[in-house]
């Protein structure tokens, strides 16, 4: 009976949006599937089931991707993550989770309309999301410190954007990009002496960039639906070898892309429940509620 009561916890939690910190402790770890409170990796699918399962049906997240923009990319153990606004598209050995709000796994995620750029830290198993001039570090699902804090410990002037971040296992850095310069960071987190650096070192970048992330050896930017490499022998993005990001990694069927970069980003809103789905999300939580109020004390 416990199980099933978990269950309706997951359920409700991610249908009302609440954090799962406002659960009690003993609820949080039948919820999440921990073993302990020290930032162990938690399962994905348990939020993203979860969240599934309030919203029902995929296939509009799914159609969404194909022709999506993103704000934010990055690698984090071994997944790929392409951000948007606050939801996340999750690549795990080739499956595809789709639209998961950001909420469903990341505890008490800051109150914020978007990501700017995210960011692995390989040392501590950590992954960081950067929004304006601040930013903050999950342990897993856990703050690993009081958030948020400002991207001024990065060397970034207040005043400065950060538009696009990633990290490269080749000198084992992070690089955060902003309008007209970047800066280098080590995985402490702490700047790289000799930076910041004009961005026009770096040839052919997309003028309109929107996101970046490292995979192994190589370095992808991102600018509308197309990506491009970076050719790290000649710090340039090789302009000829356009990536369709939908058919390269999120399943979609290929598209024929331009090498050109485009100048204007297509900018595509979520679609917005109805009101009806919301009245019936609002009934359905409620009678959640009432069975796990019931199985909880039968």
């Amino acid at each position: 009976m416990l199980s099933l009561s978990c269950v309706f916890i997951q359920i409700i939690v991610a249908t009302l949006g609440a954090s799962y910190q406002a659960l009690p402790s003993k609820y949080q770890t039948l919820v999440l599937g921990f073993n302990d409170t020290k930032g162990s990796i938690i399962p994905f699918d348990k939020a993203e089931k979860a969240d599934e399962f309030v919203k029902g049906s995929r296939e509009d997240s799914a159609a969404e991707k194909c022709h999506q923009t993103f704000d934010a990319a990055t690698s984090w153990r071994d997944d790929l993550f392409f951000i948007k606004d606050t939801r996340y598209w999750r690549v795990h050995d080739h499956q595809v989770y789709d639209g998961i709000e950001m909420s469903a796994f990341w505890q008490n995620f800051p109150n914020i309309s978007r990501v700017d750029a995210a960011f692995p830290q390989p040392n501590s198993g950590s992954i960081v999301f950067i929004s304006g001039a601040s930013y903050w570090t999950y342990t897993g699902p856990y703050a690993a410190e009081p958030p948020p804090r400002p991207t001024s410990d990065f060397g970034v002037h207040q005043n400065d954007t950060i538009r696009a971040a990633y990290y490269w296992e080749g000198n084992t850095r992070i690089y955060l990009i902003g309008t007209n310069q970047y800066w280098s960071i080590n995985l402490d987190l702490k700047p790289v002496p000799g930076y910041p650096k004009d961005l026009n070192t770096i040839g052919g970048l997309p003028r309109q960039l929107d996101a970046a992330f490292g995979k192994g050896e190589e370095v992808y930017f991102l600018e509308g639906q197309k990506a491009w490499r970076l050719n790290l022998d000649k710090l340039e993005v090789d302009a000829d070898d356009v990536i369709n990001v939908a058919s390269r990694w999120l399943g979609c069927p290929k598209i024929e892309t331009s090498t050109t970069h485009s100048s204007v980003i297509e900018n595509t809103t979520s679609s917005c429940r109805g009101l009806v789905g919301s009245a019936i999300d609002a009934i359905t939580s409620l009678i959640f509620c009432a069975i796990l109020v019931f199985s909880t004390y039968v």
